[in-house]
């Protein structure tokens, strides 16, 4: 798809793509003018959102003096890359995503306009209501992970012990940290979320890379995190074996 845009000349300057993967960048795919593939800067690793905010930044199209958005894009990065929790362990960043998964993609823009108003030079922040939202939603979410934690299938992949569960797509980060956290027996975790059509990977010791793991079955990612697509047919057989088990 790259290659097709950069060798047309009306649509090579319509496009601009961030990506902060690293087979994106073992793909040489930051060779294109209209690409910029960075995994890691000064604050850390980056994220679309991040890497996005400095481009309209350094192009004058949003204010870099404007707090709330500030610190939106960081909370954002760090959940995204994981580092809320591996470097700085703050929560923050993993409520803002709870809030998100509980109302909604159209809910949560409408949400994010509010808040991150261009003349709002305040830090972001929750109101009260909010935070009363985000408490229930961490109750119920540890409820489900237990649930979740009953109906493991153990099974050896490319050498390696997973942990294989069927989900609802927006549990499969926090599921994983349930594994690390309890110490659950297995090197990775494989979270197939029939919703999405997706399986999530999830490195639950941490000299195991997912990445290669999901490259494997047709899919990318990051070293601790990755995932991959089910066919039609990969997903009949799923449905298939999750009528048989039940």
């Amino acid at each position: 798809m790259l290659s097709k845009i950069a060798n047309d000349d009306q649509l090579i300057n319509k496009f601009f793509v961030f990506d902060h993967h690293k087979s994106a960048l073992e793909g040489n795919f930051n060779k294109y003018s209209f690409t910029t593939i960075k995994i890691s800067d000064f604050k850390g690793l980056c994220s679309g959102t991040s890497l996005f905010y400095e481009y309209l930044v350094s192009n004058n199209l949003i204010d870099s003096n404007c707090k709330a958005i500030y610190d939106f894009v960081e909370l954002t990065r760090k959940y995204d890359t994981w580092e809320w929790k591996t470097k700085y362990n703050d929560e923050m960043p993993h409520e803002l995503t709870l809030l998100f998964d509980s109302v909604g993609y159209d809910d949560y823009i409408e949400l994010m306009f509010q808040k991150l108003d261009k003349e709002n030079m305040k830090k972001f922040s929750f109101n009260e209501l909010e935070k009363m939202l985000i408490k229930n939603i961490i109750n119920q979410i540890q409820e489900k992970l237990f649930n979740y934690s009953k109906n493991i299938y153990y099974k050896k992949i490319l050498g390696l012990k997973a942990g294989i569960v069927f989900i609802d797509y927006e549990y499969r980060n926090d599921l994983a940290e349930y594994f690390r956290q309890n110490n659950f027996d297995m090197d990775f975790a494989m979270l197939i979320a029939l919703d999405y059509g997706t399986i999530s990977y999830r490195n639950i010791k941490d000299n195991i890379n997912v990445r290669l793991i999901a490259e494997a079955m047709g899919g990318k990612g990051h070293d601790k995190a990755a995932g991959s697509h089910i066919s039609e047919e990969q997903k009949r057989k799923l449905i298939k074996v999750l009528i048989m088990t039940k």
